[in-house]
């Protein structure tokens, strides 16, 4: 079983339960939002594994919104140094329909204590938005102001993940800390045709704009060593 968290201000649980099959659970300190994480892995050769899984969240923006991943995927390489490719779809309540997503994972070790993580998600999101315009014009002499204001869907495309060190403990090697950074990069957006006029300013009542963020996080490992 492995207990991690970020900041001490998320918390997450993933149990084996058995050599194939494992459970995660996590969650913040007030409890929202939440995700449940089951996985089902195969390995295929010393070097080569098939994994299949699924990554449930709730409460992200609200106790009515919810969101869905299920994905699949190899892993290539050891224990120490690998790299994870994964495809799967995304889907949400708050979505016209289920987007595609693209998982690329690596880990590099440098030496028995210290290795080089990344983590990356490519996909798209759907948010709510406003678009309006404004106008002025002279009328039989009289200038006259239009503004126009409707509702609109966002296609967000992104690119989102982790990135950093991990510093294995040298007196207990089931614990661990990584330290990078954390990102969210806003790749493109897209409107419906009618509001791709330069005339419309697009509003989205999510913050959903291009974030690098410190992270720092620690793991650490119940049962018998690596």
């Amino acid at each position: 079983m492995y207990y991690n968290t970020i900041y001490l201000l998320v918390h997450d649980l993933q149990y084996g339960v058995t050599n194939n099959f494992s459970i995660g659970v996590g969650s913040t300190i007030i409890g929202l939002p939440a995700y449940v994480t089951p996985k089902f892995s195969v390995p295929f050769s010393d070097k080569v594994s098939f994994m299949i899984g699924d990554l449930f969240i709730f409460g992200t923006w609200g106790l009515n919104f919810n969101a869905n991943i299920a994905y699949t995927g190899l892993t290539i390489g050891n224990r120490s140094t690998n790299v994870t490719i994964a495809g799967g779809v995304l889907s949400s309540n708050d979505f016209e329909k289920a987007k595609g997503l693209l998982n690329v994972s690596a880990m590099a070790s440098v030496s028995k204590y210290i290795a080089f993580i990344t983590e990356n998600y490519v996909s798209s999101l759907e948010v709510n938005g406003t678009a309006h315009k404004e106008s002025s014009y002279y009328l039989d002499g009289l200038y006259i102001q239009s503004y126009v204001e409707e509702s609109c869907r966002v296609k967000k495309d992104f690119i989102g993940g982790f990135s950093g060190v991990r510093f294995i403990s040298k007196n207990r090697d089931v614990e661990s800390f990584q330290v990078g950074f954390a990102y969210y990069i806003n790749l493109l957006n897209s409107y419906p045709e009618k509001y791709e006029g330069s005339e419309w300013i697009i509003n989205t009542n999510r913050i959903l704009n291009t974030t690098i963020l410190p992270m720092v996080s620690y793991t650490l490992k119940f049962g018998k060593v690596y």
